[in-house]
């Protein structure tokens, strides 16, 4: 469908559009606050603030001032899009998230492109950047070169506490083992054990709310590598276990 944008009742009907999904938004958050207010609400939007409202009907800087994201993703798939993503900190509370995501689906950027756009992002004030799309960003090589650059340091999930990321990563944990546990007959009671010392610290963090035991996940850690054969096995476990206190 094209649209005539220069004709009398254009603005009009933009408008309308607009009103339609700031009322969405908006209920979605009061529903979420009311039922489940755990639940992280973010939209994946328009990186370009003033054009968004009447191409996209997103008026996403209406919706920061209203407080209802924890986190935002302008669609920063150009060069030198920091430019307009760092106007989203003008509307942005300090409860926001802003996360823009790069485009490393463009065939003409490169893994360095990307590094250098990642790093751009992160010097004006970005808690953290997304990639689109999945086949692109491993096919480039770009989890090689992030992980022994910028993100050499592992760090908790964004709005998560302590106590949260860890159970989380216990349930992460405790689902392989249960999927080997009905894989490998001969090493059934080592994955059983394991199961039960993650679901007792689990339990335990649940009860203390933000205290975590750091010893008893390292004790777990020690289990897990002089306890677990199958290398492959082990190293997806270590992941979820270093994840808990980091």
């Amino acid at each position: 469908i094209e649209f005539n944008t220069s004709a009398v009742y254009w603005q009009d009907w933009a408008d309308y559009r607009k009103s339609l999904i700031n009322k969405f938004v908006g209920r979605v958050r009061g529903l979420i606050d009311e039922v489940a207010p755990e639940v992280i609400l973010s939209a994946d939007v328009n990186a370009v603030l003033s054009a968004s409202p009447d191409t996209c009907y997103q008026d996403s800087a209406y919706w920061l001032s209203q407080g209802w994201l924890d986190m935002i993703h302008p669609m920063a798939y150009g060069a030198n899009d920091q430019l307009n993503v760092k106007r989203f900190f003008e509307y942005a509370d300090i409860n926001c998230w802003i996360v823009p995501a790069l485009g490393v689906f463009v065939e003409e950027f490169n893994v360095e492109d990307i590094l250098t756009q990642t790093q751009q992002m992160l010097d004006i004030g970005c808690k953290g950047v997304a990639y689109f799309a999945e086949a692109e960003f491993f096919g480039k090589n770009c989890d090689d070169i992030l992980m022994e650059t910028i993100f050499n340091t592992s760090a908790l999930p964004p709005l998560f506490n302590n106590a949260n990321t860890a159970i989380a990563e216990l349930n992460d944990f405790m689902c392989k083992l249960e999927y080997a546990y009905h894989q490998d007959d001969i090493n059934k009671n080592i994955y059983n054990a394991l199961y039960k010392k993650a679901d007792n610290i689990s339990k335990d963090i649940k009860t203390k709310g933000t205290a975590i035991s750091k010893e008893s996940i390292l004790e777990l850690k020690d289990t897990t590598i002089s306890s677990v054969s199958d290398s492959t096995l082990l190293d997806r476990l270590l992941v979820d276990l270093n994840a808990c206190y980091n």
